[in-house]
């Protein structure tokens, strides 16, 4: 019998590397229910698979390199989203799919949407992050793409929000399904690694653009002269100073990016994991309805979480209602290496904490969940 074709169409494509991109990776790439075909104006090389590669017009790309970019971007997310590319269409005849998939972002999604509606299957929407939140336009460009996204979220046939705080802020939907991220398919406790650390380490592995390098970076420096506690940071996207990413890793702490597979030693090694969320207003809206991939990952380790961010985010409402993490929620790095100090010295929180997160892991996060809610509505739809 035939696979179900699920073309993506998607500037975010399946890569075991962090975000959406591992997410897609482990549920698509992973997984062999369905036959997957990508086309994207994303320029990532997926292997092994139907690829297309759609980029941009040249003359958007290079106004793009220029002091217009955010003219660019106004004229991309505002008016190119509705100017369907027909390389598009002839792609997706190629492949002949049952249904197009898209992770809203972007103009792209647009086109998916006008793609599914001239080849008459399904639509599929993901919302993951706040969809404009990373875009390059002006600021007076973001109200319209909100609403945008918005219609998105309302005219696709099935919608995946990746938190309950994602749907609460896209509103009502007739088919629509919270779809929290999926973890690592991995057990690592079954074989724990003894702490060999001179000081107690935190290890932070993930995006490091925007607060989230900001925070890092404060943080680093805040602990310097800390005597028990430290810091190994994995990821990529900073924008410090190149001086600063020199002394940092002669130091041992800043490592750059490594795929999930290489940080598994690491992830045993470390003494607890941090997870920074932004405390700012441009951050507010990304923070409440967006769920962090890393923290289902960290609590694979069996360590204790220190999350260092602001009381309505999605990280901090799964640790209260859980007791799974240790939070801190003033957003001054000296707070957070108080929360730091306090989980290093305390055996009985780290203790409860792990406990707490095994629980939580086990009942509602097990790494197949997520999987077979996408499996099973993806199906459903399908035979509708």
């Amino acid at each position: 019998m035939n696979k179900p074709k699920v073309l993506l169409v998607s500037h975010t494509v399946p890569e075991n590397k962090m975000g959406g991109a591992l997410l897609l990776f482990r549920h698509f790439l992973l997984k062999s229910d369905f036959e997957i075909g990508v086309v994207t104006n994303n320029s990532v090389l997926v292997p092994g698979v139907f690829y297309r590669h759609l980029p941009e017009p040249p003359l958007l790309q290079r106004l793009k390199r220029t002091r217009f970019v955010l003219l660019a971007g106004d004229y991309t997310e505002l008016l190119h989203s509705h100017l369907f590319d027909h390389r598009l269409y002839a792609a997706a005849r190629e492949f002949q799919p049952d249904m197009i998939f898209n992770v809203a972002e972007t103009y792209f999604s647009f086109h998916a949407q006008m793609l599914a509606k001239k080849l008459g299957v399904p639509f599929v929407s993901y919302f993951m992050d706040w969809a404009n939140f990373a875009t390059r336009t002006h600021q007076w460009a973001l109200p319209y793409m909100d609403r945008m996204f918005r219609r998105l979220y309302r005219e696709a046939d099935l919608a995946f929000c990746i938190s309950e705080g994602m749907r609460n802020e896209l509103g009502t939907h007739p088919n629509s399904h919270v779809l929290y991220p999926t973890g690592a398919n991995l057990n690592s406790a079954e074989n724990p690694v003894p702490s060999t650390n001179e000081k107690f380490t935190f290890c932070f592995a993930g995006n490091l653009d925007r607060w989230y390098g900001t925070m890092v970076r404060d943080l680093i420096q805040t602990c310097e002269s800390e005597a028990s506690i430290s810091l190994k940071i994995f990821g990529s996207n900073h924008q410090w100073p190149d001086s600063f990413v020199v002394a940092q890793r002669s130091k041992g702490i800043f490592r750059g990016f490594h795929p999930f597979e290489q940080l598994i030693p690491e992830f045993q090694l470390a003494d607890a994991f941090l997870l920074p969320l932004g405390f700012g207003a441009d951050a507010a809206l990304i923070e409440r309805t967006s769920f962090k991939t890393k923290l289902l990952d960290y609590i694979l380790f069996e360590k204790p979480i220190l999350i260092w961010g602001p009381e309505y985010s999605t990280a901090v409402a799964t640790a209260r209602k859980y007791d799974c993490a240790h939070c801190v929620t003033d957003p001054s790095p000296e707070a957070a290496v108080r929360g730091m100090k306090e989980l290093a010295q305390s055996r009985s929180l780290r203790v409860n904490l792990v406990s707490n997160a095994r629980k939580m892991r086990e009942r509602d996060f097990n790494h197949l969940k997520p999987y077979s809610v996408l499996k099973a509505e993806l199906e459903k739809l399908l035979k509708a």
